[in-house]
């Protein structure tokens, strides 16, 4: 390793550990040694890629490995996504392990977004967090399906707009009531809250509390086709589900009437919120 060593540690005998600042170079170089590992997952590489370009990665104890022969065990697509994102990074590096050890690498349980909102005191963490990265995937991508935001990325975004926490109190109780997951209510609340939000709460009430529909409000088509898709086993996708709800909620707003509502999202991905009045 021809970088500069700081803060190196001997572990064992044979074992060292060392903070490197890696360039995109560096990795580049090191992947030359990537000789037995898993395949890479593009999607991962894009998230680890996407907090090293704006700065957001930080320096947690997780490590790139390697075995005394010199081959990489662990670190692949924290190092692919250096060359990817253009960015150096402080990481520690951790060289001399036996390689048999790659067998138990990455076991245990990975830490979610809900677990690092829990620990910072949100309430109904799962339901924020799952809600908001439909929020950040909505500003990055046309296809939710595909895209899978950061953890850093939802923190950021619910310290931009921490009405999320109340739109994910009611769904709490308001998926109970109605067949569709509460992380896609809060997020569809928490988006037409933006738009005008006394008609986002009334919107979501009516398919909730099943009161003050009449003939041809559009939310009743898109209530009975949520619960035939519960009653039947279909799978929906996340765009799936917003898009019929977008298409509900804009014909509720135009004062529009509707006998049925397809579930399926239009091709290009979901369909758009009209802008505010």
């Amino acid at each position: 390793m021809t970088a500069a060593r700081r803060n190196v540690r001997a572990l064992t005998p044979k074992v060292t550990a060392e903070i490197v600042n890696v360039t995109p170079e560096m990795a580049e170089q090191w992947l030359a040694s990537n000789i037995k590992n898993r395949r890479i997952r593009p999607r991962l590489v894009a998230r680890y890629a996407r907090d090293k370009a704006a700065g957001n990665w930080a320096v947690t104890g997780e490590d790139f490995k390697y075995a005394a022969n010199g081959n990489l065990l662990d670190g692949q697509h924290r190092l692919r996504a250096v060359t990817d994102s253009g960015a150096s990074v402080p990481m520690l590096v951790v060289t001399g392990l036996p390689e048999d050890v790659q067998d138990v690498m990455d076991t245990g349980a990975s830490r979610t977004a809900s677990d690092a909102l829990g620990l910072r005191g949100v309430k109904n963490p799962a339901i924020v967090g799952a809600a908001v990265r439909l929020a950040v995937a909505e500003r990055q991508t046309a296809h939710w399906d595909n895209f899978v935001a950061t953890h850093r990325e939802v923190i950021e975004f619910l310290a931009a707009n921490p009405t999320m926490e109340d739109a994910a109190y009611y769904a709490a109780f308001a998926y109970k009531r109605v067949e569709c997951p509460p992380a896609i209510i809060a997020y569809s609340l928490w988006r037409f809250c933006e738009i005008d939000s006394a008609a986002a709460y009334d919107f979501w009430d009516g398919l909730v509390d099943k009161v003050g529909l009449t003939a041809g409000d559009p939310r009743i088509p898109l209530m009975h086709r949520l619960s035939q898709a519960k009653r039947s086993g279909e799978h929906i996708s996340r765009e799936g589900h917003v898009s019929a709800i977008f298409r509900s909620w804009n014909l509720w707003r135009a004062g529009e009437k509707a006998d049925r509502l397809h579930i399926n999202s239009r091709k290009g991905g979901v369909i758009p919120v009209p802008v505010p009045r």
